[in-house]
């Protein structure tokens, strides 16, 4: 179950938060999650409810949540490309469906969204290099409150692609979580923004993890 508590300036879809200040944003519960692991290739399989948690009211400046709820279907797939398995290609498609925002007739279009990308382990596993990507395309448009009913919003679709690098953190052979930074320029959006975007993630395991001797 995840529960976000940070907020940022964001785009909801249809509207931008000019002040959103802090508090609890939106929920997510993942009631089924299965996966499968084969000789040269891993599979995953998700349905993820998003829960309207967050503060919202319609047509408010210091919205923290989305005020509607979302549901998520998820397939995905890393191909391992030689029987080592330091080289990979890798696929996750997802699709998104919402429900009307709370007390407005709003409604985001679902979506269909992609990423991945392909590398290569180095450093014995210490290093991945790789070239990752994502898209998105708008499966319906968008229907907002008090737009002409006789004009139909443009189905947005954008797509990205940059390097990526991550690597284990690692101390005296015990495993603490990982470290990922990737640079990713939007080579093409339609009725969207578009831009770059860097990240820096860092995942940590609730209890660290002692590796076996090389």
């Amino acid at each position: 179950m995840l529960f976000p508590v940070w907020i940022k300036n964001r785009i909801q879809g249809t509207e931008i938060d000019s002040n959103p200040g802090g508090g609890m944003t939106d929920s997510g519960i993942v009631p089924i999650s299965l996966g499968w692991n084969l000789k040269r290739a891993d599979a995953l399989a998700t349905y993820t409810i998003y829960m309207p948690t967050g503060r919202y009211a319609n047509g408010a400046s210091d919205n923290t949540g989305f005020g509607m709820w979302g549901h998520e279907l998820m397939l995905g797939t890393t191909v391992y490309l030689n029987q080592a398995r330091n080289y990979h290609a890798a696929i996750v498609s997802s699709f998104n469906f919402q429900t009307t925002k709370e007390g407005s007739e709003t409604r985001v279009g679902n979506a269909m969204n992609l990423e991945g990308g392909v590398g290569g382990d180095f450093l014995h596993g210490g290093l991945t290099l790789g070239l990752v990507y994502y898209a998105s395309f708008k499966l319906t448009a968008d229907r907002i409150e008090g737009f002409p009913l006789n004009i139909e919003p443009a189905k947005s679709k954008v797509f990205a692609l940059g390097p990526e690098a991550s690597f284990p953190l690692v101390r005296n052979g015990v495993l603490f979580g990982f470290l990922k930074a990737n640079y990713q320029w939007e080579t093409y959006a339609r009725a969207t923004t578009q831009g770059a975007e860097f990240n820096i993630i860092a995942t940590f395991l609730v209890k660290p993890l002692k590796l076996p001797n090389p």
